[in-house]
């Protein structure tokens, strides 16, 4: 029988959750930046306007700064 986890095994499963999440965030943020550069330069736009639009839709949809955006585009 595995022993029962007590309230400090509990608050590290949820932080490896959080930490999971994360990673995926960042991922699916990653695969976003290449989509826009990629879609903007079908368009003929340049990278430079691609990734300001990038950051100010991020920024909206995570309810973030643009600073704070762009930091997570890298």
């Amino acid at each position: 029988m595995a022993p029962v986890p007590d309230a400090l095994d509990l608050v590290a499963d949820a932080d490896m959750l959080v930490c999971v999440r994360a990673a995926e965030r960042l991922q699916r943020i990653e695969w976003y930046r290449r989509e826009a550069v990629a879609d903007a330069a079908r368009h003929g736009l340049g990278r430079d306007v691609a990734e300001r639009s990038a950051r100010l839709e991020l920024a909206c949809v995570l309810r973030v700064g643009e600073h704070a955006a762009g930091v997570l585009l890298g």
